[in-house]
């Protein structure tokens, strides 16, 4: 079962950030899950929420500004203070950091209107660092996982599920998913079961109750996704 760190460290540092990562590496994650968004100039970051409001206290949408903009921006002080230094990484600067030192779960936030450019992008970083056996692509958005994998069979995704779990196969049908991220609230011991062996994998997410660990191994879910993957030791 993977360990599976949720924005890198989440709950040693700011998420989503060069500090959380390292501490992701540091404590020897297996995989490291994480946002991907698309700037103004068409620059592949690594963010959580469309605007810029939660972390920085602005109005900001990340599609408005340019990576230039955006890196001017302190993504760490809410956190802590020590922080305050941390600025949002591109994909290219998370894959410089952590090479093979753990796989990737690159969770595809794209705006709609910009989801044909981003696939060939993401492609074409993947294959170029050679990481392609080392990444999992998730998402909401279905018709984004349906055109990468109709581009690149070969890059390995999976659906996220917060409701509607019922309709999983369906979804997976139309997106040709190699697998599901499951919202560890609505899992079930079926579901999992049924899964796997149709030969899917199943993540679970975000699981910060180590009572909740127990029980998820017990389905042989293949990996947990948390702020703190201390607990599923």
């Amino acid at each position: 079962m993977l360990k599976i760190g949720h924005r890198g460290y989440a709950a040693a540092a700011p998420e989503n950030s060069e500090a959380s990562f390292k501490e992701a590496l540091k404590r020897k994650v297996d995989m490291i899950e994480f946002d991907v968004r698309l700037t103004k100039d068409d620059k592949l970051v690594i963010f959580h929420d469309s605007t810029l409001e939660r972390i920085c206290g602005e109005k900001e949408r990340v599609i408005d500004l340019t990576l230039k903009d955006l890196k001017k921006y302190d993504i760490g002080s809410w956190y802590s203070p020590e922080y305050f230094q941390e600025r949002v990484m591109t994909l290219q600067e998370l894959i410089n950091l952590v090479g093979t030192k753990a796989d990737y779960n690159i969770e595809v936030k794209i705006e709609g209107s910009e989801r044909e450019s981003a696939v060939i992008k993401l492609i074409n970083l993947i294959e170029k660092e050679g990481i392609t056996d080392r990444v999992v692509v998730t998402s909401f958005d279905f018709k984004f996982l349906k055109h990468l994998k109709e581009t690149r069979s070969s890059i390995k995704t999976g659906i996220i599920l917060e409701e509607d779990i019922e309709e999983w196969e369906k979804i997976i049908d139309y997106t040709g998913a190699d697998g599901m991220s499951i919202n560890y609230e609505i899992i079930s011991e079926d579901v999992v079961s049924e899964a796997k062996s149709r030969g899917y994998f199943v993540y679970v997410w975000t699981v910060n109750n180590k009572y909740a660990v127990n029980g998820l191994r017990k389905m042989k879910v293949d990996g947990i996704i948390s702020d703190d993957p201390s607990i599923l030791k």
